[in-house]
């Protein structure tokens, strides 16, 4: 004899990272963050001397990957 058949339920949670949410940003913001996370290491890194180059390498090892991750972090619909 086969198996019951199981009910299939919708998943009423919805989640989206090309929208936005209560808590996000939608794409055009999303990307404007990128760029103003990402901004400051090139500047960093234009600046002369080793000052420039070790600050761009530690925001760039620090910060842009905990910025980048809260940025495009998917946000859940209403």
């Amino acid at each position: 004899m086969p198996p019951a058949p199981r009910e299939v339920t919708a998943d009423p949670r919805r989640y989206s990272r090309t929208r936005s949410s209560p808590t996000t940003f939608g794409p055009v913001g999303r990307v404007i963050a990128t760029v103003v996370i990402v901004g400051p290491a090139v500047v960093m890194a234009l600046l002369p001397g080793m000052a420039g180059v070790a600050g761009a390498a530690m925001w760039t090892v620090l910060i842009v990957p905990w910025g980048l991750r809260d940025v495009w972090r998917r946000g859940r619909l209403r």
